[in-house]
């Protein structure tokens, strides 16, 4: 059975800021869709998309100065959700208002606060050195915990991505370290575990040390390390559009400025286009033949799966259990 949609607590993205310039977007989420606009005054808002007089899409309508107007009857809305304009109506609007969620912008992104969250979003930065970043947006056909641990999952790449990762006639035997924390886990490989296909070739086989991470409410990192020092990282900023599909909001950042950074960046991004391509194809797969034995709802764990039961407790808002040894593995 594909998994069950989960109540929301955090801040989760909802559109890339400089996609609002063409005006507000629609957006679902958990099923519910949204309209994200730009105002003047906090730089975007986010109200549930539907006009409480008729119930019109106002992400149909127009941005005018700081209000939203709805496509139907024009009324307008300011970023707060109150109507100040009833064009038909002489004199003062009567009180109505949009419904509206929590909203903040964070580098580069709009985000949606829902449930229990923080006062503001995750404000970590990519890198803490200069870094060149290339932003990426998606919609993969999984859910968000499958989509989660599909990012973090070392063990597949052997076999969906053969050859272009890795090699299946080439597998190592690696010992990861796992971590925990109130709210996120991690797996740390060793250089060995570094790709050694085509990628591996092209980006330096055998010299990066990799860290897999999840953390709360549903944010995916991947590190490549060399001799230490952060060469690059994709961050995964995931919301679930439904039980089968989850929005992406990727950027990836690499060590430096300059064209030489921005090459490498580019590069990278291509490399990455092929691999996301590969799991498409297999996460489809998978979602729909979730869907055709929905009456099998547990999925089978096996001792290499070390990310699969922090994520669904961190998607769950629990502590994920620490795990003292973790097997080895090859990959």
């Amino acid at each position: 059975m594909a998994p069950d949609l989960l109540p929301l607590n955090g801040w989760y993205p909802v559109a890339f800021a400089s996609a609002l310039s063409a005006g507000p977007a629609r957006v679902i989420v958990q099923g519910r869709a949204l309209v994200v606009w730009r105002n003047q005054t906090e730089g975007a808002s986010v109200f549930l998309d539907r006009c409480p007089h008729r119930g019109a899409p106002l992400s149909s309508g127009t941005v005018l100065g700081d209000t939203l107007a709805c496509p139907y009857h024009g009324w307008r809305f300011n970023r707060d959700g109150a109507c100040v304009a009833m064009p038909a109506l002489q004199g003062d609007p009567v009180a109505a208002r949009a419904s509206t969620f929590p909203a903040a912008m964070q580098d580069g992104i709009v985000f949606a606060g829902f449930g229990d969250h923080a006062a503001a979003p995750d404000a970590r930065p990519l890198m803490d050195t200069p870094h060149t970043v290339r932003p990426v947006r998606d919609i993969m056909p999984a859910a968000l915990i499958e989509l989660a641990e599909n990012i973090l999952d070392t063990t597949h790449t052997s076999v969906v991505h053969a050859r272009y990762l890795r090699r299946s006639d080439r597998r190592r035997a690696v010992q990861p370290i796992v971590k925990t924390g109130p709210d996120w886990i991690e797996t740390h490989y060793p250089a060995d575990a570094s790709p050694s296909g085509l990628v591996g070739r092209l980006i330096g086989a055998g010299q990066y040390q990799i860290t897999d991470r999840f953390r709360a409410p549903a944010i995916a990192e991947v590190d490549y390390r060399r001799e230490g020092t952060l060469d690059f990282r994709i961050r995964f900023d995931l919301s679930p559009q439904d039980a089968g599909s989850t929005h992406v909001f990727a950027r990836l950042a690499v060590r430096g400025t300059g064209p030489m950074a921005a090459l490498k960046a580019w590069g990278i991004e291509r490399m990455l286009d092929r691999i996301v391509a590969q799991d498409r194809e297999i996460l489809q797969r998978l979602t729909g033949n979730q869907r055709a034995h929905a009456q099998d709802r547990a999925p089978f764990l096996a001792p290499q799966d070390f990310m699969r039961a922090g994520i669904d407790a961190i998607l769950r808002g629990k502590a994920p259990q620490p795990v003292s040894a973790a097997r080895s593995i090859s990959v």
